[in-house]
């Protein structure tokens, strides 16, 4: 994991924390705000600054071979040559320079100026009291700088709103001044800083960051959140839906799927496997008047790639899992992480993907998956940093998130070239961009190969004990029947599917996927008559059933099973009628006609295409 410095000094934290919260909602760099004089100060200010730290960094940045650099440049252009063994002997030439960080400090400074521009610097200063004092507390402390440069810096170069967002959290959480609760408001700060360009308008940084605080010391997150660094948190933090969203998911997946949450280092289906097992692919009918969100209807009524993606993003980030978009031109999909590395999921690869949402970061898929993958090397990725800093210096052109094989000045070509040499030496090879098609290579293939693709329920059988089996009687001589203790089948099959509970015990899942299948129970009554049957159901789709057998009655009882909506609850009774002594009781789910279920099953929402977990069956006898 990489290791960061923590934004948690006693200076820094007494400035932040004492200061009156004043969140700036003036975009910085609009051309249509006007300076005041304050700001036309300001302005001259941080322009001298700026042309002063240029000139004198510019005297000690060391030249590069001009025939090298023309013909590294060149093959970039053409893409015939491979520009990166082109870029080894300069990168190799430059490698004193860049392990070197005498430099630092003026050079986060000068990268950091540029970034925000003294214009945008100056309509922040002129906003209200204190501003100038946190821009100058920042630019005197160049370990702040640089871990916010190392974090991927402010969005839209928005330093200032970064200030107001970070000092507003310190002031509402004592808690969030260091460890792993100050990463989580610098990665809100940062990732914040422009939530009109980049769809996070609706969320409160504050209260996303207490959720995450709560969330956290409830131990409700993924066991690796707190190893992330800052860079890795921005990627958890910034979902667009809102917090209430994301605590029904969690309760939802712990209820209906926590073989998902608690597979043994399954992480390939863990958490975000729910996109590919319960959505059936279908035009969405997401209905207003209704009063489920959004996120819900999904679920329930089904819906095509954008709604499962964007279902997937804030799950996984529900539970701590840093998360990145992933499109194509007509489909949307997701990237997420794993401690094996990176996936995608819904079908787009880090060859042709790409994610163009974010209006400030707009990339493709495979420079978002070199530089995760390099920044895993902090010592190396130090390199990477310090030529973009070199290049902001000489007033480059950053990459193109879009075409960054073509694009970006010469020291920011470097970066991106020295991002892939350290991949290389993780025993990557060299992308042939005029050959996207054979572009399998380790840092685009699917992280987590070593272990086995599959679901939970191929990963998990737990075992079923005899107390799991256990029958239990109350006084007024109800019967309880675990869900797990049927005697048909005995062990996962594709279609049902035994867990364990969050509280302890155990469940039985049917998938909405593959053709029904009975289960069956065996139970002693001790006497003849009528029961109401009730069943302990969790489910994500209205209008669930099944099918009941008793005995060897040639008319099945229809079991209808409550909507839910991911929690627990009770069926309505349904009277059957028991024998005394031994009791078979089938439950089973019919197949709509016309539709062939095992290969069309995928296409569709309603009836007989949800899952249903189940806890428990009671037998209440009536009087």
């Amino acid at each position: 994991m990489v290791k960061t410095k923590y934004l948690g000094s006693s200076m820094m934290v007494m400035l932040f924390g004492t200061m009156v919260c004043f969140v700036s909602v003036v975009p910085s760099g609009a051309e249509d705000v006007p300076l005041t004089p304050e700001g036309v100060k300001a302005m001259a200010e941080y322009s001298a600054m700026l042309e002063s730290l240029k000139t004198e960094l510019k005297g000690k940045i060391p030249q590069i071979d001009k025939a090298k650099a023309d013909e590294f440049l060149a093959a970039r252009k053409d893409k015939k040559v491979d520009d990166l063994a082109l870029a080894q002997p300069i990168l190799a030439d430059l490698d004193a320079f860049l392990s070197s960080g005498e430099l630092d400090d003026k050079l986060v400074k000068c990268s950091l100026l540029a970034a925000a521009t003294p214009r945008g610097l100056a309509e922040f200063v002129q906003q209200g009291p204190g501003k100038q004092k946190l821009i100058d507390y920042l630019l005197a402390h160049p370990d702040m700088m640089k871990t916010m440069l190392h974090a991927g810096g402010a969005k839209a170069g928005r330093y200032g709103k970064v200030l107001d967002i970070y000092r507003s959290i310190l002031a509402a959480s004592e808690r969030a001044k260091e460890g792993v609760f100050n990463r989580i408001a610098m990665a809100l700060a940062l990732e914040l800083a422009a939530p009109e360009l980049c769809g996070y308008k609706d969320v409160d940084p504050v209260k996303r960051y207490t959720f995450y605080e709560k969330s956290y010391l409830d131990k409700a997150l993924d066991s690796n959140f707190d190893k992330h660094p800052i860079w890795l948190m921005r990627q958890i933090v910034n979902d667009p839906n809102t917090e209430e969203d994301m605590l029904w998911m969690r309760e939802m997946l712990w209820n209906y799927r926590p073989d998902m949450i608690n597979a043994p280092e399954a992480y390939i289906p863990r958490y975000v496997g729910l996109m590919n097992t319960e959505f059936g692919h279908k035009p969405q009918e997401r209905d207003d008047s209704l009063p489920y969100t959004a996120m819900q209807q999904w679920i329930d009524k089904g819906g095509v790639c954008g709604p499962k993606a964007f279902f997937g993003r804030c799950l996984g980030r529900s539970f701590g899992i840093p998360v990145w978009g992933g499109r194509l031109r007509s489909h949307t999909a997701m990237f997420y992480w794993t401690p094996h590395g990176w996936n995608s999921i819904l079908g787009v690869s880090w060859v042709n993907g790409f994610w163009t949402v974010d209006q400030v970061e707009s990339m493709r898929a495979w420079y978002f998956h070199i530089h995760a993958i390099a920044r895993n090397y902090p010592e190396d990725y130090e390199k990477v940093c310090r030529a973009q800093w070199t290049g902001d210096v000489l007033g480059e052109a950053r990459i193109d998130g879009m075409k960054p094989e073509e694009t970006g000045g010469l020291w920011n070509a470097l970066a991106l070239n020295k991002a892939m040499a350290i991949c290389l030496e993780r025993g990557g090879k060299r992308p042939d961009w005029h050959k996207p098609e054979v572009l399998i290579v380790p840092w685009m293939a699917e992280a987590g190969n070593k272990e086995s693709p599959k679901f939970p329920e191929q990963l998990m059988k737990p075992e079923i004990t005899a107390d799991d089996r256990k029958m239990t009687v109350d006084q007024d001589g109800s019967m309880t029947i675990p869900a797990v203790a049927c005697t048909s089948p005995t062990t996962n099959t594709l279609k049902i599917v035994m867990m364990n509970s969050r509280d302890g015990g155990k469940q039985l899942h049917y998938r909405r996927y593959d053709v029904p299948e009975p289960f069956a129970y065996e139970v002693t009554a001790p006497k003849a008559g009528t029961y109401d049957l009730v069943v302990k159901a969790c489910t994500v789709n209205r209008d669930q059933f099944f099918v009941l057998t008793v005995n060897d009655a040639k008319e099945p009882v229809n079991v209808a099973m409550p909507y839910t909506v991911g929690k627990w609850g009770d069926s309505n009774p349904v009277t059957v009628m028991l024998k005394a002594g031994k009791n078979n009781l089938t439950f089973n789910r019919t197949v709509p006609e016309g539709i062939d279920f095992q290969k069309d099953a995928w296409k569709f929402a309603g009836p007989e295409f949800g899952g249903i977990s189940l806890k428990s069956l009671t037998l209440r006898p009536v009087n």
